[in-house]
Parts: C-alpha cells; sequence; structure tokens
C-alpha cells in the first residue's frame, strides 16, 4: 500500500520500501519499532517479516502482475477427517488503486490436507496437482 504518504500506491512506495528493508539490514531501522499500519503494508506476504519476497510483490502490483488480496474467509466446518465434506474459500482482490478486482485474475491455493489420502473435488475451480510436501494445489475460480 501507500508508504510515502501521497495517498496512492506507486513506484514510489517500492522504492519507499526498498530503502526501509536497506535500513533494517544495516541495522539503522527496526522493523519492529515501525507502526502495525506500515508493518501491515510492508509485509504483504502475509509471513510476520518484512524482505525482498514482499518488495518484489509491491513491484509486480504496480506492474499490474500480482493483485492485492484483501479478504480470505474460509469454511471448513462441513470436513471431517475421513469423510466428504465442502470446503468454501472465497477470496476477495484489490488492483494497484484498491478497487476490487472481478476479471482478469486468477487466484491459486495450496491447501495444507494430504493429497495422499484422497483427491479433492471441485464444485467451482479445478486441481493444480500437489505441492512437493504433498498438499492439494487449487486453482480457485
Amino acid at each position: 500500500g501507500d508508504l510515502d504518504g501521497d495517498g496512492s500506491f506507486s513506484s514510489y512506495d517500492v522504492y519507499a520500501a526498498s530503502i526501509v528493508f536497506t535500513g533494517i539490514n544495516l541495522g539503522e531501522v527496526s522493523y519492529a519499532g515501525l507502526c502495525p499500519v506500515v508493518q501491515q503494508r510492508l509485509d504483504q506476504t502475509l509471513n510476520g517479516k518484512f524482505g525482498l519476497a514482499d518488495i518484489s510483490y509491491l513491484l509486480a502490483i504496480v506492474a499490474r502482475k500480482l493483485r492485492f488480496v484483501t479478504n480470505v474467509n474460509v469454511n471448513a466446518s462441513d470436513v471431517l477427517a475421513g469423510e466428504n465434506g465442502e470446503l468454501t474459500v472465497r477470496v476477495s482482490l484489490a488492483d494497484e488503486t484498491g478497487a476490487a478486482v472481478t476479471s482478469q485474475t486468477g487466484v491459486r491455493a495450496e491447501i495444507s490436507y494430504l493429497a495422499a489420502e484422497s483427491a479433492a473435488n471441485y464444485s467451482v475451480g479445478s486441481s493444480a496437482g500437489t505441492s512437493p510436501d504433498g498438499y492439494w494445489l487449487a486453482h480457485l475460480a
């Protein structure tokens, strides 16, 4: 998101993120010392850390190659071990301006369930195989 305070997301924000990254690596800036809003805007990979992958993600968004994930809702209440149940995943995406994205975008997901235990059936979306760890990979529609 907006890191340089001009009210919009642009290549200047990617530049600001790279300056923060350099400052962290030089010991001049503490990630933990940044306000929670800035930490959230820097941590695009949602792993609780800020690194090169986050800067790459921001750059890809500016280039319109990736989107911001604004909301994820997972309903696994019907999923029980050894039985068939429906897993519902809803994802909301936004472009670099913050506008909702409804077309020209695909969503891929890794579902942490051992594929060897059973095959997934898709009512919407399709299988993308399995990960090296044996989890389901899916193309969500």
